[in-house]
């Protein structure tokens, strides 16, 4: 009988806790059907809502060119999103050969026509010069547009003369009254300008930044020097590199002293040969001041050579050969590439000897009046950089520098970027980007290799061939940099940029490898005559370099005096 009452007490039990349960369901399902209830009237009142008709696509998107741009520039984008394709483990990977070209069977016609596509996918496995794309076209049709070419590439030497341009005239002919100068301007007039009447050696320092009135200033020199000695040659003015003295209308240092541009900072000092000592001595009988600009470029090696190169000249062993020397730039800029700063002290002998000749110069006039006006806008950032220069930053200059991160600017200034010159630390970074820039030219590419006579020239470095790769890639559209001073004052100088019109191979050529008869260029800042009317366009033909070895053999190398330059090294830069 007991057993019988525990039995049903449980059955009870467990009849109560079902029916606990059925009442909890129940209660869920109530808070469901008011859930669902609630979200249909909220449904209802959104459809019911009268929105003005969404815009369109193209609308939303703005000037921005991709849909990511104008995500990042509503801060939508994710910054440090993983690589998710990084973490696939796809057991499936092991077949995906099936679908690879099985060697020895043709490809289709499709498969082929698509494969001559500039847009093709060809990884960086595929050499630039070996796609289908840049063998299968037709480099020879070049020469239909050149038919003189054999003559035409010779142009810049039978048009233009062959190297630079000698030092005799005075600077643009601008004649600088005394009463235009500023008060530090008239100063270094006077100081330099006394001195030379007093016929007394002095080095001096004029430290200006951009805008200051150094052109000015020089001129204004250049032309009481003529009053005070009639002779165009009493002042000599050069820079270090083609560019720098094209823009001042002058030589490079390297051509005004016999100096070779290849001189590594830790070769010893060369003298020159008697015949053209002699040669050289005539030349500078009536100079009396050398102004180098952009000094900073100088190193000590390069500073002992010029001092050493005037000793000879003048034949007089003090330094730079007694004669006055005004070094003018701002030592604020980058400094030299491959040699010491004037200042360091270290180095080799020779960059020592320059530290020696460097401390001569015991008197500096710092520029520090801007008179060059470009707007607001460039008044006030030249002014910002001349703080940053000087260590003298504000509060309100690192604000400006802040509102133009990358990451901050518009899509129309982000474009604006796109194609600008970009500086890398390394050449390997610096050859992937412009193996990028290469390929979005969507142009065939040739790959020109140069030519030697030996083995040695194919091992040597690029600094023996006057720093020439050996290996080009071009292709019409790119931008290039000459590599050499061809006329400085034409504006064919080691620097000067320009844009690949034409590349023309000869008739019988074998492949892009081959060297072109003259890559055709379109050079910006080029002054001289005309080789197409109407044009800036040059032939640029490749040349010979000639060393000797080290192990003594003669080493010839022919190849082309351009780069492209959708990429710059910092080395570049400064040279």
């Amino acid at each position: 009988m007991q057993l019988a009452v525990n039995d049903l007490h449980n059955t009870a039990t467990t009849i109560q806790a079902t029916v606990n349960g059925i009442q909890a369901t129940v209660g869920g399902l109530q808070s469901s059907v008011d859930g669902i209830t609630s979200m249909l009237h909220a449904l209802h009142s959104y459809l019911s809502t009268d929105f003005p008709p969404p815009p369109p696509l193209v609308e939303a998107k703005g000037a921005f060119e991709t849909w990511s741009t104008r995500y990042f520039d509503l801060g939508l984008a994710l910054n440090d999103t993983v690589n998710t394709t990084e973490l696939v483990n796809d057991e499936f990977e092991e077949d995906e050969d099936i679908y690879l070209e099985v060697e020895g069977v043709p490809r289709e016609e499709w498969m082929f026509a698509a494969s001559m596509g500039p847009l093709c996918d060809y990884g960086m496995d595929v050499e630039l010069g070996f796609r289908d794309f840049d063998t299968t076209h037709n480099w020879a049709e070049g020469l239909y547009r050149y038919p003189n070419i054999d003559i035409e590439r010779k142009f810049i030497h039978s048009h233009l003369g062959v190297g630079e341009d000698s030092n005799n005239e005075l600077a643009n002919n601008n004649v600088v009254p005394l009463t235009d100068l500023s008060t530090q301007q008239r100063m270094a007039h006077d100081l330099i300008l006394t001195s030379l009447r007093e016929q007394k050696s002095i080095y001096v320092i004029i430290s200006r930044g951009a805008g200051t009135g150094k052109s000015t200033l020089i001129n204004a020199i250049v032309h009481s020097a003529f009053n005070l000695f009639n002779s165009n040659k009493a002042i000599r003015i050069m820079a270090p590199t083609g560019v720098a003295a094209f823009n001042i209308g002058r030589a490079t240092i390297h051509h005004e002293l016999a100096i070779s541009a290849e001189r590594k900072p830790s070769q010893p000092y060369t003298h020159i040969s008697s015949d053209q000592c002699r040669r050289m001595q005539e030349d500078f009988k009536d100079t009396k001041l050398i102004i180098i600009d952009e000094y900073s470029m100088l190193g000590g090696a390069m500073i002992a050579n010029v001092d050493l190169r005037c000793r000879d000249i003048f034949a007089n062993n003090e330094a730079f050969g007694g004669i006055s020397v005004v070094l003018v730039g701002d030592i604020h800029q980058l400094p030299p590439v491959f040699d010491s700063p004037l200042y360091s002290g270290n180095g080799s002998y020779m960059q020592q000897c320059g530290s020696l000749a460097y401390s001569v110069f015991n008197k500096c006039i710092r520029l520090s009046h801007i008179f060059r006006q470009a707007g607001e806008d460039q008044a006030s950032l030249r002014e910002t950089l001349h703080r940053l220069s000087d260590g003298t930053s504000t509060l309100e200059d690192w604000y400006m520098f802040k509102s133009r991160d990358y990451s901050t600017l518009t899509a129309e200034e982000m474009n604006n970027f796109k194609y600008s010159l970009r500086l890398f630390p390394t050449k390997q970074s610096a050859n992937q980007y412009n193996r990028k820039r290469l390929i979005e030219l969507g142009r065939p590419i040739a790959r020109i290799v140069s030519k030697n006579n030996c083995e040695t020239a194919t091992k040597s470095e690029p600094d023996q061939a006057k720093g020439l790769e050996k290996v080009l890639y071009i292709s019409v559209g790119a931008r290039v940099m000459l590599r050499a001073n061809l006329t400085t004052h034409y504006g064919l100088v080691n620097g000067a940029m320009g844009t690949v019109v034409d590349i023309v191979y000869a008739v019988n050529y074998k492949s892009p490898c081959d060297l072109p008869l003259a890559i055709i260029v379109d050079f910006d800042n080029y002054r001289g005559t005309n080789f197409r009317e109407g044009t800036n366009l040059i032939p640029i033909p490749p040349i010979t370099s000639n060393w000797k070895a080290s192990n003594g053999t003669l080493v010839s190398e022919h190849k082309f005096q351009l780069f492209c330059v959708g990429q710059l090294q910092y080395t570049k830069v400064k040279d």
